[in-house]
C-alpha cells in the first residue's frame, strides 16, 4: 500500500525506518540502461516478517539507474528522496529538450513519485513503461502523462494511495484508531528486524507515541494527493479500487499484490491516451510470482 513521503521522512528521523508498504526492486546491472530482468530483493508474496523488513530497509536506498540520451530520459529503480533528487540533477542541463520518460519502477515514496509526476504533467512528457510501473509509479507518473505507452508484456499496477485508510476501515469494519494501532505495531516489528535486536517495552512505548501521531496525521492529511489528482484529471478510485468495500473481500482473497485495468477501463478513471505495444489485449503475458495482480473489470460491482 502506498504511504506518504512526509511520514517516511518523519519516521526516518524518529526511528530510522521508512514506514512504507511498497515493494522496492533492486535493479540488475547490465549494459541496457533499462533492465529487462530486474533482480527482486523480496521473496514471493505473501511476505514473511523478515522479508518485509528487508523491503522497508531497501526503500531508501538510491539504487536507481538514470540515463539521459538527447530527448529521452530512462529511470529504472526505486522512487525515493535520493533517487528523485538525482533524477532532476541529471536532467537539469537538458530539461527543455526531454519529451520522453522510459520507466521501470516498482514504486516508492509517494511524495517522490508526485515530484516526477508534476514534471511529466507540466511538460507534456510521454511515459513509456518498460517491464513495470507499479504503486507510486502508476499512481503519479503513469497517470500524469498526456501520452502513455505500455511495452509488450509490461505491467502498470496499483495497490493503494494516501487516501486508502478510509476505504480500508470501511471495508474491514474497524475504526481509524484500530488501523493506526495495527500499522504502528507492524512498523515497530519491522524496526526490530531491520536492527536485528529486540526492542524493549520502554522503547516500544516511546516509539508508539511518536508513530501514532505520525500515522494519524498521515491518515487525515490527504490534500496534497487529492490536489495532484485534480490537476491531472484522474479519479482516486483507480488508486484504491481493490480496497473499496464492494471489492475488498475479493481482492484480499485473491492473494494478489495489486490490480490493473484493461485500457478501456483505465479511461473511465481519467487515465486516457494509453497504447499497448504487445499483441492482443492488455494485460497479456506479464508474469512474476512476486507481483501477482488481479485484473478488475469496472463493470463488476
Amino acid at each position: 500500500m502506498a504511504m506518504r513521503g512526509t511520514l517516511a521522512w518523519l519516521l526516518l528521523r524518529a526511528v530510522a525506518v521508512a514506514a512504507s508498504l511498497l515493494l522496492a526492486a533492486a535493479v540488475v546491472a547490465c549494459t541496457d540502461p533499462i533492465p529487462t530482468a530486474p533482480a527482486w530483493t523480496d521473496a514471493a508474496a505473501p511476505e514473511d516478517r523478515e522479508t518485509r523488513a528487508r523491503r522497508v530497509a531497501n526503500i531508501l536506498r538510491d539504487d536507481a539507474r538514470i540515463v539521459v540520451d538527447r530527448s529521452v530520459v530512462r529511470f529504472a529503480g526505486v522512487l525515493n528522496f535520493a533517487s528523485v533528487d538525482r533524477f532532476f540533477r541529471r536532467i537539469e542541463p537538458v530539461r527543455g529538450q526531454i519529451d520522453t520518460l522510459i520507466i521501470n519502477s516498482s514504486g516508492g515514496i509517494t511524495v517522490s513519485g508526485r515530484r516526477i509526476g508534476d514534471w511529466v504533467h507540466e511538460n507534456g512528457i510521454t511515459v513509456i513503461v518498460h517491464h513495470m510501473c507499479f504503486s507510486s509509479c502508476a499512481n503519479y507518473i503513469f497517470t500524469a502523462a498526456p501520452r502513455k505507452i505500455i511495452r509488450a508484456d509490461a505491467l502498470v499496477g496499483w495497490h493503494g494511495s494516501e487516501q486508502q485508510a478510509r476505504y480500508i476501515t470501511e471495508s474491514r469494519g474497524i475504526t481509524l484508531e484500530e488501523l493506526i494501532d495495527e500499522d504502528v505495531e507492524a512498523a515497530i516489528d519491522r524496526q526490530e528486524l531491520i536492527e536485528s535486536r529486540e526492542i524493549d517495552e520502554g522503547e516500544r512505548a516511546r516509539m508508539r507515541s511518536q508513530l501514532r501521531e505520525s500515522f494519524a496525521r498521515l491518515a487525515r492529511d490527504v490534500g496534497d494527493e487529492q490536489e495532484f489528482l485534480a490537476r491531472i484529471g484522474v479519479s482516486v478510485e483507480a488508486l484504491v479500487y481493490g480496497l473499496m468495500p464492494a471489492r475488498y473481500e475479493r481482492y484480499a482473497a485473491s492473494g494478489a499484490y495489486g490490480w490493473t485495468f484493461r485500457i478501456e477501463d483505465m479511461a473511465k478513471f481519467g487515465i486516457d491516451n494509453v497504447t499497448y505495444e504487445g499483441t492482443g489485449e492488455y494485460p497479456s503475458a506479464f508474469t512474476d510470482p512476486r507481483r501477482p495482480v488481479i485484473v478488475f473489470d469496472v463493470r463488476d460491482p
